[in-house]
């Protein structure tokens, strides 16, 4: 960057750049000089295997409460939306954080808290008529 082009930049922005070059450059010498590498990597595994049992737990669950029938055609929509999201997801909140990063953050602790908020809607038990904590309660039957 020529000078003339670095004297533009706000003041706040050269000492934070910096900042973040001290300790970015430490820290990937640091993976190597002091074998971190190998427990990031490993703390990542670890990671990815709790999430793809959590999307094995997420099948489970869909079996014990879907006819035998609808499975398929519904995992090919699933399928289809999460790539459809993956996506989109990508596009858009790459637009967002050209303007503004943290709402990048914010709008991912939001739908982390909506995932959250939804699975804790599943029933310990789950069975057809009754595939969330709130199916079937105190709702009286029609009398005949």
């Amino acid at each position: 960057m020529p000078l003339a082009e670095a004297r533009t930049l706000p003041l706040w922005r050269r000492p934070t750049t910096l900042l973040f070059l001290m300790a970015v450059f430490p820290a990937y010498g640091g993976l190597y000089w002091f074998g971190w590498g190998v427990m990031v990597a490993a703390i990542l595994y670890v990671i990815d295997n709790v999430f793809f049992a959590l999307a094995l737990a997420l099948k489970t669950y869909f079996q014990k409460i879907a006819d035998p029938g609808d499975i398929a055609p519904t995992a090919a929509v699933a399928f289809t939306i999460n790539h459809f999201a993956a996506v989109a997801l990508l596009a858009s909140l790459g637009y967002l954080w050209l303007a503004a990063p943290d709402a990048v953050f914010l709008l991912a602790a939001a739908m982390a808290g909506v995932s959250l908020a939804l699975a804790l809607m599943i029933p310990r038990h789950p069975a057809p008529g009754h595939e969330t904590v709130f199916a079937g309660r105190g709702l009286p039957l029609a009398a005949v």
